[in-house]
């Protein structure tokens, strides 16, 4: 849909500060709500973002995932916000795998 920062954030219901620390990394556990309220703008399943939080086991996220991050389209986004969705994906599996380690 081309949602600059703001847009995402009001959407989302939270602060444009709140998407920038999630850009940044500062934030890195975002709530079960916010994941669902920011997965319909994305164009991201609510899954797919839950298992990358960290919320859904792996075995759990295999039975209910019938999506692939890479395949996700981000058409529609401004290259900005797109690349804001895949430094937040990046910054989730390395907090996966640090917390499986």
């Amino acid at each position: 849909r081309g949602l600059s920062k703001r847009a995402l954030a009001k959407y989302a219901g939270v602060s444009d500060a709140y998407i920038v620390q999630l850009e940044r990394g500062d934030k890195i556990n975002p709530s079960p709500t916010f994941l669902k309220k920011l997965s319909k703008p994305l164009n991201v399943p609510y899954e797919v973002l839950m298992q990358k939080a960290g919320y859904l086991s792996e075995t759990l996220y295999e039975e209910v995932d019938k999506y692939n991050i890479n395949s996700v389209s981000l058409e529609g986004l401004s290259e900005k916000d797109a690349e804001l969705v895949k430094k937040m994906v990046a910054r989730l599996k390395e907090k996966q795998k640090e917390e499986a380690s």
